[in-house]
Formats: C-alpha cells, sequence, structure tokens
C-alpha cells in the first residue's frame, strides 16, 4: 500500500495567532470548506471552523450561503447536497421550511 502524504501546518509559520486557519477541537484541527457553484459560474466559498453541526450549517445556509444564492440566481433554482449528516436535521429543515428545491442525491 503506498504511504500518505502527511499535510501538515504549524501555528508557528503563521505571523499572529490570528492568522491560523484552523481551531482545535476535541478531536483535532478542522477547518471546512463549503461553496456553491451554478451554471453563472462560483456564488460562494466559505470557510467554517470547528465542528460543523447541523444547526451550525443551518445557520451558514440562512445567513450567507442561501442570500448568496438569490442574489444570483433569484429564487429560481434548485439546492443541491450530499448526504453528510451535517445536511440533516436542523439543516433539511431549514431548507424545507424555507420552500428550497432539493435535488435528492445521490439520485
Amino acid at each position: 500500500m503506498p504511504q500518505r502524504k502527511k499535510f501538515v501546518v504549524k501555528l508557528k509559520d503563521f505571523e499572529k495567532k490570528s492568522d491560523f486557519p484552523f481551531k482545535k477541537s476535541k478531536i483535532r484541527w478542522r477547518s471546512n470548506a463549503l461553496g456553491a457553484i451554478s451554471d453563472k459560474g462560483k456564488i460562494l466559498l466559505s470557510r467554517l471552523e470547528g465542528k460543523i453541526t447541523s444547526f451550525s450549517f443551518k445557520i451558514f445556509l440562512e445567513h450567507k450561503a442561501i442570500p448568496a444564492i438569490e442574489n444570483v440566481m433569484g429564487k429560481s433554482y434548485i439546492f443541491m447536497q450530499d448526504n453528510a449528516p451535517t445536511h440533516k436535521g436542523e439543516a433539511l429543515k431549514f431548507l424545507q421550511k424555507s420552500n428550497i428545491s432539493i435535488l435528492d442525491w445521490p439520485p
């Protein structure tokens, strides 16, 4: 089995602690990139730090992603996401309550 390369980022590589792109959770350092694209190109690319829960993902959708998508697409779009656990629960309830069309994935 080929050995996997390890990606390591150290705090000492940054000038200030606030520049460090990861925050420590109980498990490990985490940073998650989330984005929205369409036939019109990139709509949004954001980084969420720490552990993402369904509730924190709902807040991201409500305050960042959906407004950015509707700014570009209007109300005419279909939202697609994978079946990650954070995309269920509070986040899914929010999308359904907001009458946002959701594409089943995987089909």
